[in-house]
């Protein structure tokens, strides 16, 4: 704030204090304010129309607006990076997958090493796929998307977003590990139990014609009731999907 009063025209300095009125105080109104004003001081920032995109985007829903903002934005500055990224996901919301790839395909030209970038663009790819289609194109995009990921745990190994889609696209698509995957219909799925071998017989009944009953600890004589590897083991719960 103290930039801010001794130079108010500044546009940097505008655009920072609305973010901090839109992030800190939740204030959004003068947040919008403040980005109007940072607009009107620096008609030609790039990265300032970016900005006031994205907070249209995210908090006002104006994708309207947002839309015609990120593309002044990025007119002004074509390989910025942000704005590239963030416009694709507004271009996802809008329906426009093409759109979207191309700018997830010019961010990571201009910074190869960008892991949202690198983790929104295999997020398109994935959120499009069938896992059901063994076409070897469908499973070259999903190759794609795998590397995607990678690169991204690659770049950043603690990045939340990455390491949580990624855990889900496997979950989502386990044969793209194995190349039979990829040869034909995958086969329904067995449970563990009905994978592993038949127990052994049970013993012959003992003399007399009377069969030995196990005991409890408790000594009650109840037959104890035999359970499958599956049982009593605690189910992981399924993922959410998350995106952006």
């Amino acid at each position: 704030r103290q930039a801010l009063q001794q130079d108010p025209g500044d546009a940097s300095n505008l655009a920072n204090y609305a973010m901090f009125m839109h992030r800190a105080r939740r204030d959004y109104d003068r947040a919008e304010q403040y980005f109007e004003r940072a607009c009107r001081a620096a008609p030609g920032n790039g990265a300032v129309l970016g900005h006031f995109a994205q907070f249209l985007f995210r908090v006002r829903q104006d994708l309207g607006r947002a839309d015609r903002m990120f593309k002044r934005g990025l007119e002004l500055e074509p390989n910025n990076v942000t704005s590239l990224v963030n416009y694709a996901s507004l271009l996802k919301r809008l329906g426009r997958s093409e759109q979207a790839e191309g700018l997830y395909g010019r961010a990571l030209e201009a910074e190869p090493k960008h892991a949202t970038a690198l983790c929104n663009y295999a997020n398109l790819i994935v959120k499009s796929a069938d896992p059901e289609d063994r076409r070897p194109e469908s499973i070259q995009r999903l190759r794609k998307a795998q590397e995607l990921y990678l690169q991204a745990l690659r770049v950043e190994p603690d990045h939340h977003m990455a390491r949580r889609n990624y855990a889900i696209f496997l979950r989502d698509f386990p044969g793209l590990r194995s190349q039979r995957w990829e040869s034909g219909p995958r086969e329904p799925a067995r449970s563990r139990a009905l994978q592993q071998p038949p127990p052994p017989s049970s013993p012959p009944p003992a003399q007399g014609g009377r069969r030995r009953r196990s005991t409890s600890p408790g000594g009650h004589g109840r037959r104890r009731r035999s359970r499958s590897p599956e049982q009593g083991r605690v189910r992981e719960p399924a993922l959410e999907r998350v995106i952006e």
